[in-house]
């Protein structure tokens, strides 16, 4: 009689289990359409940090900072749009200044341990000074709502430097989880 017991008590049991691991099934299911999104990246633009064909996990819907890596949609002139990964250099109203190779905001050099060959960034071009607040051929003054993007790999990121700073809206979410 005691045996019978204890297997009805085990069978409750692998019951009880089996319903609470559907039911984090279905929570991490939910969080996954409504909050996160998965990438693959293809590009060697943000080396060291991200590489060519990690995944990386973004929360979709959240406001980026400076320091945040983000998943931004920009349109390729000529061509289609096309969501990149990039680094949240400033935002608007900041000003990002390039002075000898080194990147400052509102006057202070930024400390990017994570750039792959520091002291080696290039000022932003013609396209991308005519999309700033005010602009010179070694800064731009950020619109509100804007911000401007940078590659870690600078020498081979096409980033704010090129189409300029970037609407907060075209963001759509911050990396919070590479793998």
């Amino acid at each position: 009689m005691d045996l019978e017991v204890r297997d009805v008590k085990f069978v409750d049991l692998l019951k009880f289990v089996g319903l609470l691991a559907a039911v984090a099934a279905v929570a991490l299911l939910v969080a996954r359409i409504l909050f996160f999104e998965v990438y693959v990246t293809n590009s060697e633009s943000m080396l060291p940090t991200i590489g060519p064909d990690d995944r990386v996990l973004v929360r979709t819907g959240a406001d980026p900072t400076p320091g945040d890596v983000v998943v931004v949609t920009v349109t390729a002139s000529p061509g289609p749009s096309v969501d990149v990964l990039k680094r949240v250099i400033a935002v608007g109203p900041d000003r990002v200044d390039f002075i000898d190779g080194q990147v400052l905001v509102n006057g202070e050099r930024l400390d990017e341990p994570y750039v792959a060959q520091p002291g080696m960034t290039f000022p932003i071009s013609g396209n991308a000074i005519r999309r700033c607040d005010v602009s010179a051929a070694n800064f731009c003054v950020l619109a509100e709502g804007t911000v401007f993007l940078l590659g870690d790999n600078r020498q081979a990121s096409t980033d704010s430097r090129i189409y300029g700073p970037v609407d907060r809206a075209q963001v759509q979410g911050v990396v919070r989880w590479d793998f």
